[in-house]
């Protein structure tokens, strides 16, 4: 062929192999390639024991917390208030008087808020009871401790259920300062009714 490079005598043509390799023949694998492995499921079991373990923890976290709101708040404080000296010729309030006034606010040493059981009242008086002691008011601790363990079985006696479970409550006026040093040592133990409705009558012997 005119303008073709010679071949040497007897020496066959070079043979190059193809740029792809012809259909179906086999591929060998890269380099570096290796077969991986299969992957790990994650099972139920740990799905269950995960959650069962965040339940502890949160359990643990708010039971935690309940404890220390308890520690900070403390023992619910029964005197609900205090009251003076009763004036000469008074009638203070007595047990089975129904109060219009909150344990809080009532009047105790004169019947300023008694009304009619039958009447809406906030506070019924459980029991009027006289505090030990000499010349000095006892300190505010034991003061605190008598009240509390005396009118919590007043109200027992005149509720007829237990405090801890009953839907009232109950506060007790003790004497001021100022009244135990004229010789009134008188603490009124009363429960309290807030919201009683008109003609729902007493809660003595409701048991509720």
């Amino acid at each position: 062929m005119p303008g073709a490079w010679p071949q040497p005598q007897g020496t066959a043509p070079p043979v190059h192999p193809p740029a792809y390799p012809p259909p179906g023949a086999w591929t060998p694998p890269p380099q570096n390639w290796a077969p991986q492995g299969k992957r790990k499921r994650f099972g139920w079991g740990a799905v269950i024991v995960a959650f069962l373990i965040g339940g502890f923890i949160s359990f643990a976290i708010t039971l935690g917390g309940l404890i220390i709101i308890g520690l900070a708040l403390g023992t619910p404080d029964a005197i609900a208030g205090t009251h003076s000296a009763a004036a000469e010729g008074a009638d203070p309030v007595a047990v089975g008087d129904c109060l219009s006034e909150e344990p809080s606010f009532a009047a105790v040493v004169d019947q300023s808020d008694v009304v009619a059981c039958d009447e809406a009242h906030d506070a019924e008086v459980a029991a009027v009871i006289e505090v030990p002691g000499g010349r000095t008011i006892p300190g505010e601790d034991d003061l605190q401790t008598f009240v509390d363990d005396a009118c919590s079985l007043a109200f027992k006696g005149y509720v007829g259920s237990d405090p801890d479970v009953s839907q009232y409550g109950y506060g007790v006026i003790v004497p001021s300062d100022d009244a135990w040093s004229k010789g009134d040592k008188t603490a009124f133990c009363l429960v309290d009714t807030v919201g009683q409705p008109a003609g729902e009558g007493t809660v003595r012997g409701s048991g509720d």
